[in-house]
């Protein structure tokens, strides 16, 4: 398979600004068809539209009006039900649920309700968008540097002698975005450990779990007191149902956040109980085995693409969607080259928080959305424009 070069003229190129890095890398496309390894979305061709069509059809019949009033605050009582269940499918154990407009909604409601004007500690690089309402809300942030095995809690333990006293610690401890690693076993509980020693509350934002093959027990699972929890729908049903949830212990927090997101609607009440028939009927337990497989091998044909092209990758993730290669010169200039040949990826540098200037040689690749036999060609397309 081959890709001419994309005839977009002129590029109006600028950098890449304070919003969205993923958003920014999209937006240049103007209109020509391209290999997309930017997005973050789940593969459309795995979207279960005739379920979701059926399903909204049957609620609509059974419950006709009453499918399309304003959402009870914080979530339809079946949904709540629902999501109860498939935490527990997930091996969360039990909780309270809070039902919002997805994970990033969950997360803006929680920066709103306890963050205001505190400090909080992340992982770096870590997901931009989940960070923005976080961002916001604080009076100043603490980066703490990924490796291989996640988050190391060494150094944000060095952190807390020095003397900074997080209120929050956000962690995407499964399927890092953008590195792709998972957090070791031993670093979530020296994370748990330094919660207890220190007294801050960890927000595990955790959307890959059930498309990941080896998620790792959740934090959540060993320290429900200690964690506030972040699910999402989006990457087993779709991320345009817009369905995600807080899941915790502290039945206050569940009542204050349902009381915040009714400011807004929260999310629609058809695609509440869409989700709920959907989880009730065990149709979206029964696809998780296709998923985690689906995702595996695309992930793998980019590892095996990228060692083929010679291009570096910055860890090695079996799960999830993304993965993080690095160039030798800024990635900026390979994004340019690439786009110029139809693919389109996200320079990496805005995830960073600290160390920027080696973050701006380095790039995340997401294998999650593009077909799997484009992979490879893409890849290629990127080695060759790296090599310019």
């Amino acid at each position: 398979m081959t890709h001419p070069e994309a005839k977009h003229g002129r590029l109006p190129y600028l950098e890449p600004p304070p919003y969205s890095p993923i958003e920014w890398a999209l937006a240049q496309v103007h209109g020509n068809a391209v290999i997309n390894l930017a997005s973050g979305s789940p593969d459309p061709r795995v979207a279960p539209i005739e379920e979701i069509s059926r399903t909204s059809r049957e609620i609509l019949r059974e419950l006709e009006a009453t499918a399309l009033m304003y959402p009870s605050p914080g979530g339809v009582e079946p949904l709540k039900r629902s999501i109860r269940r498939w935490c527990e499918y997930l091996q969360l154990g039990r909780g309270r649920v809070t039902v919002t407009s997805g994970a990033q909604h969950a997360i803006k409601l929680i920066s709103e309700l306890l963050l205001r004007g505190r400090k909080f500690a992340h992982e770096d690089p870590t997901f931009v968008e989940g960070m923005f309402p976080l961002l916001g809300a604080a009076s100043a942030n603490i980066p703490i540097p990924v490796d291989s095995m996640g988050m190391d809690t060494v150094r944000l333990e060095s952190a807390l002698r020095s003397g900074s006293r997080p209120l929050l610690v956000y962690s995407v401890p499964t399927c890092n975005n953008p590195t792709g690693v998972t957090m070791t076993l031993e670093r979530r509980k020296h994370l748990l450990e330094l919660a207890d020693t220190y007294d801050f509350t960890i927000l595990e934002d955790d959307p890959y779990r059930a498309v990941a093959l080896s998620p790792g027990i959740s934090l959540y699972k060993l320290r429900p007191d200690r964690v506030i929890y972040v699910g999402s729908m989006s990457k087993v049903i779709s991320p345009g149902l817009r369905i995600g949830f807080v899941y915790s212990k502290d039945e206050e927090l569940e009542g204050k956040l349902s009381r915040l997101a009714q400011t807004d609607f929260s999310t629609s009440t058809l695609n509440q109980y869409i989700v709920s028939r959907l989880i009730d009927s065990g149709f979206v337990q029964g696809r998780v085995n296709m998923l985690r497989t689906h995702y595996r091998r695309k992930l793998l044909a980019m590892r095996d693409s990228l060692e083929g092209n010679g291009l570096t990758r910055e860890a090695s993730p079996e799960d999830g969607f993304f993965t993080l290669v690095s160039f030798s010169k800024p990635s900026l200039e390979v994004f340019k080259a690439s786009l110029r040949r139809g693919v389109v990826f996200v320079p990496a540098e805005k995830f960073y928080y600290s160390n920027t200037k080696r973050a701006s040689r380095l790039a995340r690749l997401s294998a999650g959305y593009p077909k799997e036999e484009d992979i490879e060609p893409a890849v290629k397309v990127i080695a060759d424009s790296a090599r310019l």
